[in-house]
């Protein structure tokens, strides 16, 4: 089995647990898509107050709100 399958199936399996700074909203993903990235946009940089934003992705299927409701806006 090739390196990058390797990680491609351990990225995949491992649960991950995160939430705002303030700890209202919580989350876990169960599984993350394979295609992180860093967005530079305008957009971004005023989201994030920084030059970039770091991003992954996480199939609906496999995302899960456990504490608060986020806004929106």
């Amino acid at each position: 089995m090739d390196r990058a399958l390797r990680r491609r199936q351990r990225v995949g399996s491992m649960t991950r647990i995160g939430g705002c700074q303030c700890g209202r909203i919580r989350f876990r993903a169960a599984s993350l898509r394979d295609n992180p990235h860093v967005c530079h946009c305008r957009m971004c940089q005023k989201a994030t107050g920084n030059f970039f934003a770091a991003l992954v992705g996480v199939p609906y299927t496999d995302f899960k709100w456990t504490g608060g409701t986020p806004a929106e806006f």
